[in-house]
């Protein structure tokens, strides 16, 4: 039971995170981006990965990086419907 309370709150601090990403992007739409660096992009992959603990890490890790190019590719990882 415990794993699965964790692992409902990972996911709820993941969607969490996007959503609050999609709204601050929302109020910047014209400012120039940069490309995503390479580690970047892989983890735009991961996070189509079948594994939801691998997508989870990469929601985590492109949240956290503070790149406006990343708000799209987790805008996009909120319709995951999977666990």
């Amino acid at each position: 039971m415990r794993g699965s309370v964790e692992s409902v709150i990972r996911r709820g601090r993941a969607s969490a995170a996007a959503l609050l990403a999609c709204a601050l992007y929302s109020f910047l739409p014209g400012v120039a981006h940069a490309e995503l660096s390479a580690s970047q992009k892989i983890y735009v992959q991961k996070l189509k990965d079948s594994s939801s603990d691998v997508r989870l890490s990469a929601a985590l890790s492109l949240g956290s990086a503070n790149d406006d190019d990343a708000v799209q590719p987790l805008c996009g990882a909120l319709s995951d419907s999977e666990e």
